[in-house]
């Protein structure tokens, strides 16, 4: 059963913005330390404001034993996926989940039709609308 209110949560009802976002051309160890700063576990990876992909702090660990110069030689957009899933403001939750469940993700960047980065849902936001919203996806059925 699922429940919500007069309508179904979109992904700009839940998502984080403004966004931790970083350029492509920056390097691992400045994306670290943006996380550090902000206190998040993901950044966007961005060429202008045209969302590349998404860095998490699990991306930054795997890089560590490069040490220290190459994490500050190497840029962010030789650790990011080629292909990144992306949600647009107006998909529903449901939709945002299967996306995040499909691609092994827990962060979505929310782009507008251009491609450019307006937000990021992380799995966090989904529990939070879960627990806000009493939104209940049925485990018996895909989502």
């Amino acid at each position: 059963m699922t429940v919500t209110a007069e309508r179904d949560l979109l992904a700009t009802d839940v998502m984080s913005s403004p966004i931790a976002a970083i350029d492509e051309h920056s390097s691992i160890w400045q994306a670290g330390d943006l996380m550090l700063g902000q206190r998040v576990h993901h950044v966007v990876v961005v060429s202008g404001s045209h969302c590349l992909g998404v860095l998490t702090d699990r991306d930054i660990l795997e890089a560590w034993h490069r040490g220290p110069a190459a994490l500050r030689a190497t840029p962010v957009r030789e650790l990011i996926a080629m292909r990144t899933a992306c949600v647009l403001p107006d998909a529903t939750l449901k939709q945002v989940a299967y996306v995040m469940n499909v691609n092994g993700v827990d962060a979505v960047p929310v782009v507008d039709g251009a491609g450019n980065a307006i937000g990021i849902i992380t799995g966090r936001d989904v529990i939070r609308a879960v627990a806000l919203h009493g939104v209940v996806v049925p485990a018996d059925r895909p989502v």
